[in-house]
């Protein structure tokens, strides 16, 4: 039980991370205009951007479902998250 309470509060700590991030902003509208009446199922976030532009890392990304019925995409870019 205890778990479900952390995992419920990790899902809300990502909502206002996004929520306060304008650099996925672009990626939350297109969204919107692709699936208007689910804008509020989906929560963006960028995650571990410290990563050199000129490095060789490759983009990642995440899809997860927390029990509150979002769909959460993780990326270390842009281009992640929307292809996420």
């Amino acid at each position: 039980m205890r778990i479900l309470n952390v995992l419920g509060a990790i899902a809300t700590a990502v909502t206002v991370v996004s929520a306060q991030c304008p650099n996925v902003t672009g990626i939350s509208d297109l969204v919107k205009r692709r699936l208007s009446n689910h804008v509020n199922d989906f929560t963006f976030v960028l995650t571990n951007t410290s990563t050199p532009r000129n490095s060789s890392a490759y983009d990642a990304y995440t899809v997860s479902t927390p029990t509150n019925g979002t769909v959460v995409v993780q990326g270390n870019t842009l281009s992640a998250l929307s292809t996420g």
